[in-house]
């Protein structure tokens, strides 16, 4: 009698059973590596009891189980899938604004809401649907389980050699970059700061630094994909952020871009500290108000993207706790970042890493003042220009101290053997609106032990930052990007 119970109690629930067991099975699938068992198997069974209990909530309201079933099938596909379907729609050019949270978030509900009300009311049983339902599920798991086991047992990746006959070294490589650091050239003529102190450091520690760098876009995300993809954006409108379709291809491009392939063909390891999704990792920075660990697994609910969100909508609201959470996290997430790589650099390793790490610095919030003080005034919207270029200059004399002594340290560590990219995502956005050649010169130093750095060009732009570096180092040649600015129409 109890097992034909526990049977019937089985099959009334299987549907919500498999959707949450393939939602989890599948994100440690294609996380494979980064994600562990144990993780999984842990959300997993919160999420069951979470799901079994709305279960229960929807037969005291629907009477019948297939009913019950059906509209907690509905609630968690709309929690669990969020995402999923939020990145279908902004993928999609002639609707992409209705992916943007503000909007998808209530259109989710709306529809939610209508269906689970069709649902109360409506007499159809909704048997063959259920039945559909579950033997779906199933296939979907068990395409599932034979990828996570062909990639265990297919896991060498296929190298990429530099040129012919190379058989040179694989030095780690650090990409370190500095948000909105106005490079040399422009911090003279704006603010008539020479930056002599940074530039004769730079020099000492044998840093070649290009003149006249400039960075192609004004924003970071789309600075971003194109450096590390090695080419600017075709086909996808404005670079701007009202634009949602090009803000998340160009997120999508960051994630899976071709310099991380091209390092990981060449055997090195990827290292992320950045606030972006990159190569199957986690964001390192982040103002979430969920545990960072989660973030591969469960960022694409809606749960996940909403508390994303709710910081910086709250604090743009004007509520000063997360105003102030904010500051609080950007300037621990950098001093954490550092201290991260510089760990890592100590440790021994028999592949080489490519280290990308993101500093919000001399970024706003501006957190310092060139003494290392904290800045009181933390109500920024409400400063006038004067006082913004005044705080942003201040920050950027704190950043120089701060960037040139972990620089002096992670050259230590390293023996003067690695390779650092010292660079900027864009200029000042400020200054551009006014003087757009000088608003997008950047910093651009690199560092490369024993040579002469002749393939460093003046005017470089950043998106050809990589081709000139993979020369460089192993012989590789990749076509170089017109050195432009792309500006909104």
């Amino acid at each position: 009698m109890k097992v034909a119970a526990l049977k019937q109690y089985l099959q009334q629930r299987l549907v919500i059973i498999l959707l949450v067991s393939y939602f989890v099975l599948h994100g440690v699938v294609i996380n494979a590596g980064t994600v562990s068992l144990r993780s999984g198997i842990n959300l997993l069974l919160l999420q069951l009891a979470c799901s079994l209990f709305l279960y229960e909530l929807c037969l005291r309201i629907y009477r019948t189980p297939s009913k019950a079933a059906l509209a907690s099938f509905v609630v968690i596909t709309g929690i669990l899938f969020f995402g999923v379907f939020q990145d279908m729609v902004a993928g999609f050019k002639p609707i992409a604004d209705l992916g943007r949270l503000v909007v998808f978030f209530p259109l989710v509900l709306l529809v939610t809401g209508i269906s689970l009300l069709y649902l109360y009311y409506t007499k159809k049983r909704f048997i063959r649907l259920h039945r559909y339902l579950t033997y779906l599920l199933i296939i979907y798991m068990l395409i599932d389980v034979v990828k996570g086991l062909r990639s265990t047992s297919f896991t060498s990746p296929v190298l990429v050699s530099g040129k012919p006959g190379y058989v040179g070294p694989r030095p780690d490589i650090y990409l370190v970059l500095l948000d909105e650091y106005l490079g040399h050239e422009g911090l003279q003529s704006y603010f008539n700061y020479p930056n002599s102190n940074f530039r004769n450091f730079l020099q000492t520690e044998g840093f070649y630094q290009v003149k006249r760098p400039v960075s192609n876009y004004s924003l970071t995300v789309y600075s971003i994909g194109s450096l590390l993809n090695m080419k600017l954006f075709e086909g996808i409108g404005d670079p701007v952020i009202s634009n949602h379709y090009a803000y998340k291809t160009a997120l999508e491009k960051i994630e899976n871009n071709r310099v991380c392939s091209l390092f990981s063909g060449l055997g090195y390891a990827i290292r992320n500290k950045s606030p972006f999704y990159l190569s199957g990792q986690a964001p390192a920075y982040s103002q979430n108000l969920l545990p960072q660990r989660l973030d591969l697994l469960q960022h694409q609910t809606m749960y996940y993207r909403v508390a994303a969100a709710l910081p910086d909508f709250l604090g743009a609201m004007g509520n000063d706790y997360f105003i102030l959470r904010k500051r609080r996290r950007t300037g621990e997430s950098n001093e954490r970042m550092m201290q991260e790589v510089l760990e890592e650099a100590n440790l021994k390793s028999g592949q080489p890493r490519f280290t990308y790490m993101h500093l919000m610095m001399p970024h706003d919030p501006f957190l310092r003042d060139s003494l290392g003080g904290e800045t009181k005034n933390f109500r920024e919207s409400e400063w006038t220009q004067s006082v913004k270029d005044d705080a942003y200059l201040q920050y950027l004399v704190y950043t120089n101290n701060t960037i040139a002594a972990f620089l002096r340290k992670l050259n230590r560590i390293t023996k003067g053997d690695a390779v650092i990219l010292l660079m900027s995502d864009h200029g000042s956005r400020h200054v551009a609106s006014d003087k757009l050649q000088l608003g997008h010169n950047t910093i651009n130093s690199v560092y490369v032990p024993g040579s002469d750095s002749a393939s460093w060009y003046d005017g470089l732009s950043n998106v050809n930052a990589f081709p000139v570096l993979f020369k460089e180092l192993f012989g590789l040649r990749l076509s170089l990007q017109r050195d432009s600015i792309v500006t909104p129409d």
